[in-house]
C-alpha cells in the first residue's frame, strides 16, 4: 500500500485546487449571514457540527500544516520567515489599502475628514496580527457591519507558521517535536471543549489576535497536517481507508460520543490528504498559472458586502453567491498576477542562513 510519501509530488498535486475550492466554500457559506439568513445548509447536513465556512477553514489548516512543516524542515530560518512574509503581507496590504482608500469612501455615511481620520486604524490589518474588521460608517446598516470579516483566521494561521519555524530551529528531532506539538494541541482542545470553552468563549489570548480555544482547535488541524508530512512514509493512502474516514466523519458529526471531535479531526484530515496527494486525477493544471486561492479568501467578503449594499438586504444567499464569484475570482487573479507572484520572486534574494534542526 502506497504511503503519503510515495504519492506526494511537489509539482503535481491538488493542494491549490483544494484551497481554491475551500475559499469558494467560505464565500458560499458567508452568503447566508451576510443576507441575514439564519439557515446554512452545510451546518444542517453535518448535524450542527460546523458550517461550510468552518469546514473550509479547517481544510486550509490541514493543508498549511503539511506544506509549512515541509518548508520549515528544508529552509533556513531566514528564508522560511521571508517566504511567509512575502506570501501573506503584500496581497493583504493591497486589499487593506483598497478598502481604506476606495471602498470605504464610496460607502461611508460619515464625512470624508472623519472617515479618513478614524479609519486609518484599519491599516493595522496589514500587519496580520492586528485585524480591524470594520471601517467608520461603512456597511453599518447591513446584517454584518464589517468590511472583511474573513480575516480573523489569518493571525491564527500565521501564529502557527511562527511556531513551526521556531520548532524547526530548536528541535533535535523534528519528527518527534511535531508529534509533541500535535499531542499538546489535541489535548488542549479536548480539555477546553470539556470545560465549556468554544467559539463564543475562546478563553484568554495566547498571542496577538489568537485566543486559546482557536489555537487549540486549529492548531490540532495544522499539526495533523504537519504529522502527515513528517510521518509521510508511515501513513498509508488508500481509497478504502478514505471511505472509512468519510463514514466516521458523517456518523460522528451526527452521533454524540466521547472524544468525537478528535475522531472527526483525524478523519477529516485524512480525507484532505487523500484528495490532495493520492487522487489519480491531478488537477494542478487548474491553478498552474496562478494560485488564486489566497486572493479569493481576501476579496470574497468585501465583494459580497458591496453587492449586498447595492442590491439590498433582500437579495438571497444563492443570488449573492452567483453574483459574487466572478468578480471575486477576477480580483484574485489580478492579485496573483500583479502582487503575489512578483512578491514571491523576491524569495530568491539571499538571507543569512541559520540552519534548521536535522532529523535523527
Amino acid at each position: 500500500m502506497r504511503s503519503i510519501g510515495d504519492c506526494f509530488d511537489a509539482k503535481r498535486n491538488n493542494f491549490n485546487v483544494l484551497r481554491l475550492a475551500a475559499a469558494i466554500l467560505v464565500l458560499f457559506s458567508h452568503s447566508y449571514p451576510l443576507t441575514g439568513s439564519p439557515y446554512e445548509p452545510i451546518y444542517a447536513l453535518f448535524g450542527g457540527y460546523d458550517t461550510g465556512g468552518g469546514i473550509a477553514v479547517i481544510t486550509f489548516f490541514v493543508i498549511s500544516g503539511f506544506l509549512i512543516t515541509r518548508s520549515a524542515e528544508h529552509q533556513s530560518s531566514g528564508d522560511f520567515l521571508k517566504a511567509r512574509v512575502l506570501r501573506i503581507v503584500p496581497a493583504l496590504a493591497t486589499v487593506v489599502l483598497i478598502q481604506y482608500l476606495i471602498l470605504g469612501p464610496v460607502f461611508t455615511t460619515q464625512t470624508a475628514l472623519r472617515y479618513f481620520a478614524s479609519g486609518i486604524l484599519h491599516l493595522k490589518t496589514a500587519f496580520v496580527f492586528f485585524p480591524v474588521f470594520g471601517l467608520p460608517g461603512v456597511f453599518s446598516d447591513l446584517p454584518i457591519p464589517a468590511v472583511n470579516g474573513s480575516l480573523w483566521t489569518l493571525p491564527v494561521e500565521a501564529f502557527f507558521y511562527l511556531v513551526t519555524g521556531i520548532l524547526a530551529v530548536v528541535s533535535h528531532s523534528y519528527r518527534r517535536t511535531i508529534l509533541i506539538a500535535l499531542i499538546v494541541t489535541l489535548a488542549a482542545f479536548v480539555v477546553m471543549s470539556l470545560t465549556g470553552f468554544g467559539p463564543s468563549h475562546g478563553g484568554p489570548k495566547i498571542f496577538f489576535g489568537v485566543k486559546a480555544y482557536e489555537g487549540a482547535k486549529f492548531g490540532s488541524y495544522f499539526y495533523l497536517g504537519g504529522a502527515a508530512w513528517v510521518f509521510r512514509d508511515k501513513i498509508p493512502m488508500h481509497p478504502l481507508i478514505g471511505a472509512a474516514a468519510v463514514v466516521a466523519l458523517v456518523w460522528g458529526a451526527n452521533a454524540p460520543f466521547p472524544f468525537k471531535d478528535t475522531v472527526l479531526m483525524i478523519s477529516f484530515s485524512y480525507i484532505v490528504m487523500l484528495l490532495a496527494v493520492w487522487t489519480p486525477v491531478r488537477l494542478s493544471f487548474v491553478s498552474s498559472r496562478a494560485d488564486i486561492s489566497y486572493g479569493t479568501y481576501l476579496y470574497a467578503f468585501p465583494v459580497q458586502q458591496t453587492i449586498v449594499a447595492v442590491a439590498g438586504v433582500g437579495i438571497t444567499a444563492t443570488h449573492l453567491t452567483l453574483l459574487a464569484v466572478p468578480p471575486t475570482l477576477l480580483f484574485a487573479w489580478l492579485s496573483s498576477i500583479l502582487i503575489e507572484q512578483p512578491a514571491l520572486r523576491l524569495k530568491k534574494m539571499s538571507i543569512a542562513r541559520i540552519p534548521v534542526a536535522q532529523e535523527v
